[in-house]
């Protein structure tokens, strides 16, 4: 969704990809369900194996929540302004408050092509990466 919205300059689609992605973080999407699987698992594991007693299994649950920290308000945050910028509330915002007044499109575009996707993609990427070096090299 993030990459796609950069290439989007229909406020009615923007507004379909930004509700698509809010969708996604429901607890009952897949992206919810994959993510409380993995950390059940990822638990489990940890009881399997006997590894509470090991830093890294500690280091890789710590690494989980400060990415999981990190990229919701940078996320979130970028998100809502685009969602305000096409006159869309955001979300948990009290339903009687009027909808923002549409910016026009030249004020849009910096909002779109915003790095954060990138920054997103670069927290979970490398997090998701030490994480995973850490389950498989179990280094300390």
């Amino acid at each position: 969704m993030a990459f796609r919205l950069r290439s989007e300059r229909d406020p009615a689609r923007i507004a379909a990809l930004l509700d698509l992605s809010l969708w996604s973080l429901s607890p009952l999407s897949l992206m919810s369900i994959g993510f409380i699987v993995l950390l059940l698992s990822g638990i489990a594991a940890g009881f399997t194996g006997g590894y509470w007693g090991r830093l890294w299994i500690w280091v890789a649950i710590v690494l989980l929540v400060v990415i999981t920290v990190l990229m919701t308000p940078v996320g979130a945050g970028h998100y809502n302004k685009v969602r305000a910028a096409i006159g869309q509330k955001p979300p948990r915002e009290k339903t009687d408050a009027p909808p923002s007044v549409p910016l026009p499109p030249e004020q849009l575009e910096p909002l779109l092509m915003a790095s954060t996707p990138w920054i997103l993609v670069t927290l979970g990427g490398i997090g998701f990466a030490a994480i995973v070096l850490l389950m498989v090299f179990k280094p300390f």
